[in-house]
């Protein structure tokens, strides 16, 4: 983590959509532990999170993958990929945690 980069980024608690997706209730545990460790126990967000166990969140914008003719071509992938890369590595780092979106 680079410290001042995101001033009050240790309030948060950042998270994939995938994992929303498909562990909803990690997601509300690892919100009630950052709730709990800044304002104390006894926020109520445990009756939520025992809740949310075993729950899926809807998924409102599934798509079928593009046609492979609407599909980018390999060097165009690879072209953004580095292009993105140094940012993506930037943010990775002011947040504090890797989210994975580098395949290589």
């Amino acid at each position: 983590r680079l410290p001042g980069m995101l001033p009050g980024s240790e309030c948060f608690v950042f998270v994939s959509l995938d994992e929303i997706v498909h562990t909803p209730g990690a997601v509300l545990s690892a919100i009630a532990a950052k709730c709990s460790e800044l304002h104390g126990e006894g926020n109520g967000l445990a009756d939520c999170t025992a809740a949310a166990d075993g729950l899926r969140a809807p998924c409102k914008n599934a798509s079928a993958p593009l046609p492979d003719d609407l599909a980018p071509d390999e060097l165009t992938q690879f072209e953004l990929a580095a292009y993105y890369r140094p940012h993506n590595e930037r943010l990775f780092r002011v947040i504090g945690r890797d989210l994975g979106w580098h395949n290589d």
